[in-house]
């Protein structure tokens, strides 16, 4: 971890200021350590170079939102893509019934709660392994790394574009998964900005930083550990916030809008790339899907997001359509 990203990070429950107690370091970078919160005292690892920021009692690997709203166990198979087949062998309105009966519709509180976040049994082998340029070797990674970055299709290009032409000096990607749409990214950028990377799947951390090392960005750019729920930087701290094909994979859509206007500086601007409509895979219809979406806080469609992000204070200044072969895209940007 670059020292310099402390002057946005902050703990995600009570956003106060972290004191590092380094344990080892090279230069300007901390490998390992703690994050000691100078409000709430909660305490959290930086592991491996990454700092570790989700909250004691949070999720730290992906799970399909689907599941996580209807409280299936960790570990349980996903059915279908995103669980949508769990979501239809159970039915729409039995769904929401439960939703009602658990009071699951609110994540105000989930995994909220402060102290000492360990580390998860079994990453150091995974964090080894990423960063040691074999898993980016293997199958194929790196070619389509660099494929992603050349042949770029109309709406990433876009996407790209507009945020590379934004004048931003610190760019924040949430939910970044493998890290696709941000290595885009950075690799239009100069150098003069602060990067941020954030995924809740720790195993995804080390795979977003070996490729930013692949691509010499390493300097400038940070993936960090945390939930999109309680993001970990300053309010007003973050010039631009942006999300590649990351909604349908989000709990809690209202939530992290607001979490976005929170960190947002006055003018910053959120830039959005999604599908205007939920993607079912042919199991549900969409309007059936849609239903159970909203209820739920997840994405569920183009004009409800529209709707949410003005109730979180972003004002939308541009939409753009694309047709992305079979599929429709739409590139949506916000300001604060």
């Amino acid at each position: 971890m670059n020292l310099s990203a402390l002057d946005a990070l902050c703990c995600p429950y009570c956003h106060s200021s972290f004191r590092l107690r380094r344990l080892s370091s090279s230069g300007a970078r901390n490998n390992s350590g703690d994050l000691n919160c100078t409000g709430c005292g909660s305490i959290y690892p930086v592991f491996r170079g990454r700092p570790l920021l989700v909250l004691h009692g949070g999720i730290h690997e992906w799970k399909a939102p689907i599941d996580e709203v209807l409280g299936i166990p960790d570990h349980s198979p996903v059915e279908g893509p995103l669980s949508i087949g769990r979501l239809a062998r159970m039915g729409v309105d039995r769904a929401i019934e439960e939703l009602e009966s658990s009071g699951r519709r609110t994540v105000s509180n989930f995994g909220s709660t402060p102290g000492h976040s360990a580390v998860p049994e079994g990453l150091d082998g995974q964090a080894r392994y990423r960063m040691s340029g074999r898993w980016l070797d293997s199958r194929g990674r790196k070619q389509k790394l660099q494929d992603s970055i050349s042949a770029m299709s109309e709406p990433v290009r876009a996407f790209v574009d507009a945020a590379s032409s934004a004048g931003a000096g610190t760019i924040l990607d949430i939910a970044s998964g493998g890290g696709s749409g941000i290595c885009c990214i950075a690799s239009a950028l100069t150098g003069d900005q602060r990067v941020f990377a954030v995924e809740r799947d720790y195993r995804c951390l080390w795979t977003i930083q070996g490729k930013f090392e692949y691509l010499g960005k390493a300097g400038y750019c940070e993936a960090v550990g945390a939930d999109v729920l309680h993001l970990p930087f300053r309010n007003g701290s973050i010039d631009l916030v942006t999300s590649c094909a990351a909604l349908p994979e989000i709990r809690g859509i209202s939530r992290v809008l607001s979490e976005v206007s929170r960190i947002l500086t006055e003018g910053g601007r959120y830039m959005a790339l999604y599908n205007p409509e939920p993607d079912t895979y042919g199991i549900l219809s969409v309007e059936d899907y849609s239903r159970f979406a909203r209820e739920a806080d997840l994405y569920s469609g183009h004009d409800d997001f529209l709707r949410s992000a003005g109730r979180a204070g972003l004002d939308r200044v541009a939409v753009d359509e694309f047709c992305d072969g079979s599929r429709r895209r739409v590139l949506t940007i916000f300001r604060k």
